[in-house]
This record gives structure tokens, C-alpha cells and sequence, in this order.
């Protein structure tokens, strides 16, 4: 780059301020450009955000201008995030540098820029957070292995995240060779979603297994469609729990043997915050199945009250009595007896005073009948402040009359003070379902089409219904009630907070 050997007329004090309060890197690296000494400074404000890698273009552009000097620009790198959506290659032979395009999803990598990135990685001395997307596109072309190495070798991270991986033993070798004292370890596993237990057991380690080598340091965990316990190897083969004595926040999607509450206590005696959910093709009677197993182990939870709890109907229901918690997020709710009668028999274990709930179920039709919405909660009133419902469109039927009397109902029996209701595009948790990218129309399960519009987020959509139709019926049934939060993606939010005058008139 071409500096301009002019003195700036403004001071450098001016400038450094500017740096601090660009957004954009481009704008930071142009202003970086006009004399050396802003070129020095502004090093650290454009890695003050982490690295975000997209393409295979942009990877080798990061690692030619790291080595151009490395001394002064590694120990600016604190976050590394890979996001290339690299195909799994069947062989290891080598490939040129692909970038994703329309009609080519996934990108390729050449050995040589695995080399390069391994080598950049390897001498980046304060490196404290590190994601990878999409392992098994790098460990294919790893020949040397000097991209695991230099995983190995960062002594300074602190948070790791490894997604879309099926290269189990590689995993397994890094996690059990690395020094770094890890607190936070992020592991999405990509497994056939068609293939039974057994066979999962089988193509994956355990969480037990993975993680165990960081077992002191760690306070956060997280996997996705893992196994919570049991062996690669020999599904039969017993395997010692291990205990991870700082870990407060656990994260176990859709992972198998996350039922097993004796090893989640053991495990894990010290939580804060859980969220579980069993693999979506469990069926559903097989819940029934695992509450029997742990009600004895409910009765004597380690945890006290937790920070937050987190799951699908099924998942907390079959854990035998739903720890107590203050905050509880409940998702996979539709209208089914069954379902329902779970979901209340959840909320009154957990005893929480906010709660979150999330409408409809990926891959299935099942939607909730905005008539349900007066099941939700348990017949007999709680110590719930808060709750929020998180809809959409395409997991919600009914009309507007149903949907308001529904609500009325619940006022009536319990005593909210704070009311939100969200209607977004498109479910906040279980995102493997697929959604059209503009978010305004999404694919069903049979392949249909259907709008993310409906006739009630529509109503709820125009000023004039808002107060007197769907607002007013809520406060005056529930005197408690002082807030209501209404949010429709895509338009302004909307918030009523309503004071009480004499007579019971109610003032907006």
C-alpha cells in the first residue's frame, strides 16, 4: 500500500478518534492508509471485531497480508472465525481454491493454502476465541497434519468452536493434545439424521470423551446432535462419567442420551443454565419411558434453582421433574393433547416466574391453534411475571377473535405484569429447517409453499386494531398487567405501558 508522506493537517488525537468510531473495516483501512503512524494504530481497531473468513479468496488475501508482517500484526488477532462451507472431498487429493457460488454451495481449498493458514494459525500468539466451521475440508488436506498441530500449540484460546465435523478421531487427538485452558467448547457434529441410535453411538465420541481432557477449566459446553455418554468404539463398553466442576452453562441439542439425568448430575453438579433436547425422530412415547427412569433422580437435584431453563416439550418432560429455574424457554409446542398436557406439567415443576415460549415444530405439520394459546399454562395460577410467545406465521392458525380470547383467559387466571408477543418470520430454535434466504416464504413438509403471513399477524399488523381490539380485552381482565410488548418482524415495535386511573380507566 502507497502511503501519503504529507503531515496530516488535523491532529493524530482527531484521527485515532475517527478509527474508534469507524464500523466498517474498509473505512478503517482507508483512513489507515494516509501515514504510517494511523497505519500502526489502526491495527488494532481492525481486528478490535475478530476475523470473519468467508471464501477461500478472502482466507488466502488474511494469511498473505499476516505474513507480510507477521511481528506486528498476529498479536492483534484475538478472534478467528472460519465460516468457508467447504464440501466434504471423498479423496484426499488436491484441489484448487473454489469459492461458493450460485449452483456450487460449497467451496474448496487447495493443500497449499491449508499449509499457509496452518502456519499463519501457528503464530498467532493471543488468539483467545477460534471457530471453524467446516473441519473435515481442512483435515482432508492436511497432509503434514500442521493445521492440527497448530491448534494443538495455541496456548492462549479460551473458547473453541467446531462445527459440521464427522472426523471423530481427529477431534478426539486435538481435544486430548491441546494445553490451552479452555472455559468454553462449542461442538456441532453433522451426523446421517436417518441413522438409529446404535449407529450413532457408534459414529461419534461422547461429549464424556471430547471434553474430558478440559474437564477443570471448562464453564461453558455445547454440543449439537452429539452423544452425551457411551463409546465410539463399543457401544456396549461402560464409560466413566467424568465430573466438569465449573461448568454452569450446558448446551445439549438434539444430542442422544441427554435423558440420562444420574450422568448430568454427575457430570455437571454445579449448573447454572441448561438447555436439552433429544434427537427430533425420538418417539414420542419413548419420553414417557425416560421420565419413569429419572423421577428418583428428580427429587434430588444438585442445582437448586438454575439461571435458565431450556428444551423441547419432550426432552424436559422426560427428564422427570423439571428442575426448578427462573427463567424457563420452552419450543416444539403445537396442539396436541398430549403436547400440551406435557408442556403444563413442565412449567409447574420448573415453578419459573419468566417464561418463553416458541410455537410450531420443524419438518411436520403440526401448527398450535391460537385457541390452545388459553393451554398453555398450568389451570391453577403461578408466580409467572413475564411471559413472551415467540410465533410465526406459518406455526399459527386461527383468527384474531381466537387469538384474543385465548389471551383473555390466560389473564384471568394468572397475573402477569409483563406481556410480549413476537410473530417472526421464521422459528428462532431448531434452524436446521429450511427457509427460503428472503425469509417471505418458507417450504412445508410436503413440499408446499406457504406465506409467512397469516390473518392474525396481519390484523396485529394495523394501528387501529392494536389498543382497542387486541390490547385493551388483556389489561382488563388481568388488573397485575402493566406492560405489553407487541413485535412484528419487519415493523416498529410496539410497547403499551398503561396506568390505571380512578374509576379502573385505563390510559395508554
Amino acid at each position: 500500500m502507497d502511503y501519503i508522506t504529507a503531515r496530516p493537517r488535523l491532529s493524530h488525537d482527531i484521527f485515532l478518534e475517527l478509527l474508534n468510531r469507524f464500523v466498517r473495516q474498509a473505512e478503517v483501512v482507508a483512513l489507515m492508509g494516509t501515514c504510517h503512524t494511523l497505519w500502526s494504530a489502526g491495527l488494532k481497531v481492525l481486528f478490535n471485531d475478530g476475523v470473519v473468513i468467508k471464501t477461500p479468496s478472502a482466507l488466502r488475501s488474511f494469511c498473505l497480508f499476516m505474513l507480510n508482517d507477521t511481528a506486528a500484526r498476529a498479536p492483534y488477532v484475538r478472534r478467528l472465525h472460519l465460516k468457508i462451507p467447504l464440501a466434504r472431498p471423498l479423496t484426499s487429493d488436491d484441489e484448487d481454491d473454489m469459492d461458493a457460488a450460485p449452483g456450487n454451495e460449497l467451496a474448496s481449498l487447495s493443500k497449499d493454502l491449508v499449509s499457509t493458514f496452518a502456519l499463519v494459525l501457528a503464530n498467532l500468539p493471543n488468539l483467545k476465541d477460534l471457530s471453524i466451521d467446516y473441519l473435515e475440508g481442512l483435515v482432508t488436506r492436511d497432509d503434514d497434519e500442521s493445521f492440527a498441530m497448530a491448534i494443538v500449540t495455541l496456548g492462549g484460546l479460551r473458547r473453541f468452536h467446531l462445527g459440521d465435523s464427522q472426523t471423530d478421531e481427529v477431534i478426539l487427538e486435538i481435544m486430548s493434545a491441546m494445553t490451552a485452558p479452555l472455559v468454553e467448547l462449542d461442538l456441532y457434529y453433522q451426523v446421517d439424521p436417518g441413522a438409529d441410535l446404535y449407529e450413532r453411538s457408534r459414529s461419534v465420541y461422547s461429549v464424556n470423551q471430547l471434553a474430558k481432557a478440559h474437564a477443570d477449566t471448562l464453564e461453558k459446553l455445547s454440543v449439537r446432535h452429539g452423544l452425551l455418554i457411551g463409546s465410539g468404539g463399543d457401544p456396549d463398553e461402560e464409560e466413566e462419567v467424568a465430573t466438569f466442576p465449573n461448568v454452569h452453562t450446558l448446551t445439549l441439542y438434539d444430542t442422544d442420551n441427554v435423558d440420562l439425568l444420574l450422568v448430568l448430575h454427575q457430570a455437571f453438579p454445579v449448573l447454572q443454565s441448561l438447555e436439552a433436547s433429544a434427537p427430533m425422530d425420538t418417539a414420542i412415547d419413548a419420553y414417557e419411558e425416560m421420565r419413569q427412569e429419572n423421577e428418583t433422580e428428580a427429587f434430588d437435584h444438585p442445582w437448586g434453582v438454575l439461571d435458565r431453563l431450556c428444551g423441547d416439550v419432550n426432552t424436559l418432560y422426560g427428564l422427570g421433574g423439571a428442575p426448578p429455574a427462573k427463567l424457563l424457554e420452552v419450543y416444539r409446542i403445537y396442539s396436541d393433547s398430549t403436547i400440551l398436557g406435557r408442556l403444563r406439567t413442565v412449567i409447574g415443576g420448573a415453578s419459573p416466574t419468566h417464561l418463553v415460549l416458541h410455537t410450531g415444530k420443524p419438518y411436520t405439520s403440526p401448527r398450535l391453534s391460537a385457541r390452545d394459546i388459553s393451554h398453555l399454562l398450568p389451570r391453577e395460577e403461578m408466580e409467572i411475571t413475564d411471559l413472551v410467545l415467540n410465533t410465526t406465521a406459518s406455526t399459527l392458525k386461527g383468527t384474531v377473535t381466537d387469538f384474543t380470547n385465548a389471551l383473555a383467559t390466560l389473564m384471568r387466571i394468572h397475573s402477569l405484569k409483563f406481556l410480549t408477543l413476537r410473530f417472526l418470520k421464521r422459528e428462532v430454535f431448531d434452524q436446521d429447517e429450511a427457509v427460503d434466504p428472503s425469509g417471505l416464504w418458507a417450504e412445508d413438509a410436503n413440499g408446499g409453499v406457504h406465506s409467512n403471513h397469516n390473518e392474525i399477524s396481519h390484523a396485529l399488523g394495523q394501528s387501529k386494531t392494536h389498543f382497542e381490539s387486541i390490547v385493551h380485552p388483556l389489561f382488563r381482565e388481568n388488573p397485575a398487567l402493566v406492560h405489553v410488548v407487541l413485535e412484528i418482524e419487519g415493523e416498529d415495535l410496539k410497547h403499551w405501558k398503561i396506568k390505571r386511573g380512578n374509576g379502573g380507566r385505563l390510559t395508554q
